[in-house]
């Protein structure tokens, strides 16, 4: 799976109400299974962080300029090193979002989880989402 991917389910286990769920093993599975997504999307988070405080130390002098010629809708002449550079910083993001991540997700059947949800249902792209990530058979 890629880190994207663990991001998107990541979001939408956060957005359940786990105290709504009576089935003891169907809460048990999707809290580990947020809980190791988590871990992931935190590694990601800080990994990013630490490219973006890099490109925000190297070009600190440069950033308030290029920003401030953006607001003024003009021409970034005589930056072109900084804009290369910001989109190498996206490039890198890319790539950490792209990275395969070791999946240890147990699956819960699909009718046991709405079941467990009752009332408190999701979008059916959140669904599919967690479909398409192994969470739900």
């Amino acid at each position: 799976m890629k880190t994207r991917d663990a991001k998107a389910i990541a979001r939408v286990l956060a957005g359940i109400r786990i105290n709504k769920i009576a089935d003891r093993e169907v809460k048990q599975t999707l809290i580990n299974d947020y809980l190791y997504l988590r871990r992931i999307v935190k590694k990601f988070d800080e990994d990013w962080q630490e490219i973006v405080a890099k490109f925000q130390r190297d070009w600190a002098e440069e950033i308030p300029v290029v920003d401030r010629l953006r607001k003024e809708g003009k021409p970034l002449d005589g930056h072109e090193a900084y804009v290369r550079a910001e989109r190498d910083a996206s490039d890198m993001r890319q790539a950490l979002e792209s990275t395969e991540v070791e999946t240890l997700i147990k699956s819960v059947p699909m009718d046991a989880f709405v079941e467990a949800l009752g009332n408190d249902g999701l979008t059916f792209e959140e669904l599919a989402i967690l479909e398409d990530g192994g969470v739900l058979e």
